[in-house]
């Protein structure tokens, strides 16, 4: 039971994938639903919000697009790549880090959350003074990465001397020295890769801060141990659910994989009691 509330609401389920969100949403309210939990995807929640007339609370799990002004009780709750994008940035300036560069994979999932980053990190005084885009199948990111960090400016001018005097000169590169941090944006498999490269090419040193799909939620300190130092959101329920045998009953979660859609649901119940319900 909730406090003060009476009973538990029942709940039923509605499949939107076999019948679509405008059928699914329209079924609900014919069978006397008080209020509609979801959709998650971007796109279902757009045809909720078209169909949707204010007769019922809706608490959907992702959000509207900006040019879409929401109908009278609708509530938006989103599990948002850019909020933790954002919550990187809120957390670099709380470090102490002002200028940094990045590192994005070449698609719309990395130009999505650098932009919200960029955005942030601005907006509170920082500087995001350079990024690079990988691309996200290679296994040596090792020419983007001299790129970012002027290995390769610092390799130019060794051509140069060498032009000049008319010898080999000992020379070691020297990375750029106005970095206070680097913001990646990468799955494990790929920060598995990247970081071991951030190291060998003289950044170990430089803090690097990711969004939460760095982490897969396995609780492998073997397999883990290249993303050691690096600086992500999470939640609390990944954290506390990650022991095999945590919820024996859930396989998905055991995991981890899907540990932050199961943080999302618990806390949409959560909040139900606060609009008004």
């Amino acid at each position: 039971e909730r406090k003060g509330r009476g009973p538990s609401p029942s709940v039923r389920v509605y499949d939107i994938a076999a019948t679509g969100a405008t059928p699914g949403f329209e079924s609900a309210i014919r069978e006397g639903a008080e209020v509609v939990v979801g959709p998650l995807l971007k796109n279902n929640v757009q045809e909720v919000a078209s169909a949707s007339d204010g007769s019922v609370t809706v608490l959907t799990l992702n959000r509207l697009g900006s040019e879409t002004t929401p109908p009278a009780g609708f509530f938006q709750f989103a599990l948002s790549p850019e909020d933790e994008a954002e919550a990187a940035a809120d957390r670099i300036l709380a470090d102490g880090y002002y200028r940094g560069v990045a590192l994005v994979p070449a698609n719309s999932w990395g130009d999505r959350l650098l932009a919200a980053f960029a955005n942030r990190l601005r907006g509170q005084g920082g500087q995001l003074l350079e990024y690079r885009r990988y691309d996200d199948q290679a296994q040596d990111h090792g020419a983007t990465i001299t790129a970012l960090l002027h290995l390769d400016s610092s390799e130019a001018r060794r051509q140069r001397l060498t032009r000049a005097f008319g010898s080999q000169l000992e020379f070691e590169p020297r990375r750029r020295q106005d970095v206070d941090f680097i913001f990646l944006l990468a799955t494990p498999e790929q920060a598995r890769l990247i970081r071991p490269q951030l190291r060998f090419h003289d950044a170990g040193d430089i803090p690097v801060y990711a969004a939460g799909r760095v982490y897969d939620g396995q609780p492998d300190a073997t397999g883990n141990q290249d993303l050691n130092g690096i600086r992500f959101p999470t939640t609390r329920w990944q954290l506390e659910h990650t022991e095999k045998d945590a919820i024996p009953d859930l396989a998905s979660l055991r995991g981890g994989a899907l540990a932050p859609l199961f943080a999302l649901g618990r806390d949409a119940w959560g909040i139900l009691p606060w609009l008004g319900l």
